[in-house]
């Protein structure tokens, strides 16, 4: 009977050789999503925060949650659509135990939050249900704290519109600022082109072009990631940035 065959193990490419994640990057959209965020902490108001993908949102939610004292970062998902399951990551996000049922989770919120100037920022908000979202509108209540709803075009217009604008009038009332970001702007994209050192025009036109797309930031973080492989060290290209471009399905 023949051994079994020798597994051999291939090495990837060389880690370095990747541009490792960027650190935050203050374009101008993160610059206004702060200062959204900010206002909604600093005068315990309900902010919404809403529209394109790849702008940078999750992004600078996060950075302003690490940043900034009593700032809690809890992101949504399908899995937490309902009450308790978007209380439980609520509570994640605060270093909390969940408690068993949806009363006791919210009496354990309001604990931990009242009194602390704070602001609970609830990322891709368009998951959640209307009775989720009224929930979070029952915190801001209880706990006098600021909250921030970010989040696809979806959030905004399911407060004033459709089935769920009657369900969600109290939410909608509560609202002190809303920011519509409707694409990634050339300045968001050159802001992140001089972080990362890109040089010349033809590159710089090039990322400007790749975050104008559907996908925005994204699509360019991922072309910078894949260019820098190609490059192996040396100076990223306008021919790296293309390249990489294409190799992920672009024109």
């Amino acid at each position: 009977m023949p051994a079994p065959a020798r597994i051999v193990a291939v090495p990837s490419a060389a880690p370095a050789a990747v541009a490792p994640p960027a650190d935050w990057i203050e374009t101008p959209t993160a610059a206004r999503i702060v200062a959204a965020l900010a206002f909604a902490q600093a005068t315990s108001d309900v902010a919404v925060i809403y529209g394109a993908g790849g702008v940078g949102k999750t992004c600078t939610a996060r950075h302003y949650a690490a940043d900034m004292a009593n700032a809690w970062h809890a992101i949504m998902t399908p899995a937490t659509a309902g009450v308790v399951p978007a209380l439980e990551e609520v509570c994640a996000a605060l270093g909390i135990p969940p408690s068993n049922g949806a009363a006791p989770l919210h009496r354990s919120i309001v604990k931990r939050v009242a009194g602390t100037g704070g602001l609970l920022i609830v990322d891709e908000a368009q998951h959640l249900a209307p009775a989720a979202l009224d929930q979070l509108r029952s915190i801001h209540d209880a706990a006098g704290i600021g909250v921030a709803l970010l989040g696809s075009r979806d959030v905004y217009a399911r407060l004033v519109g459709g089935d769920t604008a009657a369900t969600l009038d109290r939410l909608r009332s509560r609202v002190g600022r809303r920011l519509h970001l409707t694409a990634t702007t050339a300045d968001d994209t050159a802001a992140v082109a001089a972080a990362r050192g890109i040089g010349t025009a033809d590159a710089r036109k090039t990322l400007a072009e790749i975050g104008a797309k559907a996908g925005g930031l994204r699509g360019v973080a991922k072309v910078l990631r894949l260019a820098s492989l190609h490059a192996a060290g040396r100076a990223l290209t306008d021919a790296d940035l293309r390249a990489a471009w294409r190799e992920l399905g672009g024109a």
